[in-house]
């Protein structure tokens, strides 16, 4: 099971996803991720923008909740 976990991260993280900013707000948060608004619960990349933090966004992929941190905008 962690094989295939590790399987379905690195086939996501070879997709080259840039986060370039957040924004998180009660009313519903958004990422721009490779220079598209996507609103949380949005389709990207094949998967789900399933959460938007201030300093990471996961992403839902194949199953596989997928954790991308970086510093704060």
């Amino acid at each position: 099971q962690f094989q295939q976990r590790s399987d379905i991260v690195r086939e996501f993280q070879s997709k080259n996803i840039s986060v370039e900013g957040v924004v998180v707000a009660e009313d519903g948060s958004h990422a721009i991720i490779n220079a598209e608004l996507i609103s949380e619960g949005g389709q990207v990349l094949g998967g789900t923008l399933y959460s938007v933090q201030r300093d990471r966004i996961v992403i839902l992929y194949r199953g596989e909740k997928i954790t991308f941190k970086f510093g704060r905008f």
